[in-house]
Parts: structure tokens; sequence; C-alpha cells
């Protein structure tokens, strides 16, 4: 269950396969997926908690994770938090997980260590790939949908969530390193 979201908000399945992740200030942690001018969706990204409200044409979420390095759960939410959609299990030192949505399965895992490529499947077919940088441009990054993907009625909620939990990961690396 998703509740509506906001209002201007392009249908992925309508906006092509190839998105762009920016952060259109330095001063707030939200983030953005655009095709080109087309605004697709949007996440709220709160940097102490590990917690974000994400939102698409297919609807609106918020990500909840326990305080605390060593959680391991992200709670997928209704915006308001009264339903729990779905948790997804996060594993090797964050880089890997899984959650399950009705009789679907979908993992996630990053290749790579310097520039992870994040890449969503469902059994062996990959249904999105995305990719974080850090730059001071507002370009953060890049989420690439398969065709399968695009045709997934989860396809919003795979690319935000992804994108939440590459931008968690990056975080908890910089901290240890720190």
């Amino acid at each position: 269950m998703t509740e509506a979201p906001a209002e201007g908000l392009t249908p992925l399945r309508d906006a092509g396969n190839e998105l762009a992740l920016r952060k259109p200030s330095r001063r707030r942690p939200v983030y953005e997926l655009r095709a080109g001018d087309v605004l697709v969706g949007r996440l709220e990204a709160g940097v102490l908690s590990g917690a974000a409200r994400a939102e698409c044409a297919d609807g609106a979420w918020r990500f909840d994770r326990p305080r605390g390095f060593a959680q391991r759960q992200v709670r997928v939410l209704s915006l308001d938090g009264s339903t729990e959609v779905t948790t997804f299990l996060r594993e090797g030192m964050g880089r890997r997980g899984a959650m399950e949505l009705g009789a679907h399965r979908f993992e996630l895992r990053a290749h790579g260590w310097w520039k992870p490529r994040w890449v969503w499947t469902e059994g062996e077919t990959e249904l999105a790939a995305l990719t974080t940088r850090h730059t001071f441009r507002d370009e953060r990054g890049r989420v690439t949908l398969s065709v399968a993907g695009q045709a997934s009625p989860h396809a919003g909620l795979l690319a935000l969530l992804g994108t939440h939990l590459a931008l968690l990961s990056a975080r908890e690396q910089a901290a240890a390193a720190g």
C-alpha cells in the first residue's frame, strides 16, 4: 500500500530509462530523479537518522532504519508510517540485501569498491542499475532501468530505495573511514 504522491511527478514508464540523480541544493538533503527537465521522483534523506521520505508518480513512502551503525534492516512504510510495506534486509557491510513485495523477491548488490554500481535484480533478471558520485555539481548519479525494470509496477520504489541505500552505504563507509 502506498499513498498518493505530490502533484507534478511524471511516471517512470513515461520518462525513459535513463534518469539523473540531482541534488539541487547543497544545504538541503533533497535529491531528485530527473529525465532531462522532467521530475520523476524525490528523496528527502535524513542525514543523521538514516531515514528518508520518497515520492514518485507511483506512490510515496518513508524509509526507516533503526539507529545504530550495526542496524541491518530498512523498513519501507507508508508515508504516514502507519503501514509497513516491506523490509529490506542489508547484508555484507550494507552492500547487498533483499526484500519481498508480494510474490516477488528483489535483490540489490553493489559491484566494485571505488565507484560502485548498484544493481536491482529479480531472480536472474536485471531491473535497474544505479551509480552515485560525489561532485560539487548538482548531478550526483544515474539510474538506468532495463525494459523489465520499466515494466515493473515497483520501478519507482526500486529506483528511490536503491538510491537511498547507496547514499546510506556511502555515508556509513565515510564515517567508518573517518
